[in-house]
C-alpha cells in the first residue's frame, strides 16, 4: 500500500489466491492436458468459418434473388447454415471454409455487372473479408485462407 506503483495489487492478490488453491487441490501446472491444447485451435477455426458464413449470408440477402445462381441461393436456406456450421467435424472445417470463400468470390463475380448491388455495405464486407483473410493462389486460381498468424489483429471480427 505504501508503494502503489511498484506492483499490481490486483494481480498479486490473484497470484496469491491461485497459489493457495493450487496447493489445496494439488494441481500440477507444469503439465498441460492434451485435449485443452487441441480444442482451442479448433474453436478458432470454427469461429472463422462462422464469420465467413455470416459475411456471405448478409451479402446474399441484399441481392435480388433473380440474379443469384442456385449455389448462392442455397446460402439463405436454414439447413445450409446448420449443415455448414453445426454438422461439421473438426477435420472438415478447412474444406468448408474454402467452400465459403469460393462462394464469396462467386458472389463478387455475379454482382460485378450490377453496380447498384456491388456498392452496398454487406458486399464491401465480403471484399474486406477476402482481402484480410485470404491470398490468391495462382496454381488453383482461387483465393485461399491465410494461416491464422498471418491475419492482422485489426481484421474483421464480426459481420
Amino acid at each position: 500500500m505504501a508503494h502503489p506503483f511498484d506492483a499490481d495489487l490486483v494481480f498479486r492478490q490473484f497470484d496469491q489466491l491461485l497459489a493457495h488453491f493450487l496447493g489445496i487441490t494439488k494441481i500440477n501446472t507444469k503439465e498441460q492436458r492434451t485435449d485443452s491444447s487441441a480444442i482451442m485451435p479448433k474453436i478458432r477455426r470454427a469461429g472463422r468459418l462462422s464469420l465467413a458464413f455470416d459475411v456471405l449470408n448478409q451479402a446474399v440477402r441484399i441481392c435480388p434473388p433473380e440474379i443469384l445462381p442456385e449455389s448462392l441461393r442455397q446460402v439463405l436456406e436454414p439447413a445450409f447454415r446448420t449443415d455448414l456450421l453445426y454438422r461439421s467435424r473438426a477435420s472438415e472445417i478447412k474444406n468448408k471454409l474454402q467452400f465459403v470463400l469460393d462462394l464469396q468470390q462467386q458472389l463478387l463475380e455475379v454482382i460485378a455487372s450490377f453496380p447498384e448491388v456491388a456498392e452496398l455495405p454487406p458486399v464491401a464486407l465480403v471484399r474486406r473479408f477476402l482481402a484480410e483473410q485470404t491470398v490468391f493462389d495462382p496454381t488453383s486460381k482461387k483465393r485461399v485462407a491465410k494461416k491464422g498468424k498471418e491475419i492482422a489483429p485489426a481484421s474483421l471480427q464480426s459481420a
